[in-house]
């Protein structure tokens, strides 16, 4: 399992997890320097570290993203709500919709759930046509 982890500045942070080992890769694009730690104890301590280092200096990415219902998405869109459930409904039950909506990252309870990013991006699909 790898870990990405964003660039700041061009310092790139990078965790690898293998099945015995992790490995840490930090620095400049061009001079990256990487440990390869093995005991369980390095480990955790390493990874404790590398997560106080990231936290610091603000350099973790959200694990969960903004995330926004029906009421949401309307709202950046400026439509009401009636009108993206409906071209949600459409579009779910297969009928060719203008525009489709993207596709919903989870549905819960009967609703669909998009990242804000998504709906950002679709904002600015429709805004451009």
């Amino acid at each position: 399992m790898e870990l990405n982890l964003k660039k700041v500045n061009s310092k790139l942070v990078e965790i690898v997890f293998h099945k015995d080992s992790i490995e840490l890769k930090y620095g400049s694009m061009s001079d990256k320097k990487e440990d390869i730690i093995n005991s369980q104890s390095k480990i955790f301590y390493s990874v404790k570290s590398a997560y106080n280092f990231l936290l610091i200096n603000n350099l973790l990415e959200e694990a969960i993203p903004p995330l926004v219902g029906i009421k949401e998405f309307a709202e950046i869109l400026g439509w009401d709500k009636a009108r993206i459930s409906t071209k949600y409904s459409r579009q779910k039950s297969g009928k060719k919709v203008k525009d489709p909506l993207p596709q919903p990252i989870q549905i819960l309870a009967a609703t669909p759930i998009w990242t804000l990013k998504q709906a950002l991006r679709y904002k600015e699909q429709i805004k451009g046509e």
